[in-house]
């Protein structure tokens, strides 16, 4: 019997680092791709889908910030600018 592998997507593990490190991770989905590009926020991205967790959880990190609110926050003003 050939080997089973458990690969969990970026939405759901980035989901889970939210939910229990809200102050640390921002959400990363299609909607917060979508939206960054529209602000101008996406990095430039790699390969390594860990080196992109890191770039686009700066970006979210440094934008609540600026704008002095928190993570969650910014994934609602994602949401809201994916929409538009």
């Amino acid at each position: 019997m050939g080997k089973m592998s458990l690969r969990i997507g970026k939405n759901i593990l980035i989901a889970l680092l939210h939910t229990f490190h809200h102050d640390k991770y921002g959400v990363w989905n299609n909607r917060t791709e979508s939206a960054s590009k529209t602000i101008k926020r996406l990095p430039i991205t790699a390969l390594d889908t860990g080196i992109n967790c890191s770039a686009i959880n700066e970006k979210l990190t440094r934008l609540a910030a600026e704008h002095n609110t928190d993570l969650t926050a910014i994934d609602g003003f994602m949401w809201f600018v994916s929409e538009e």
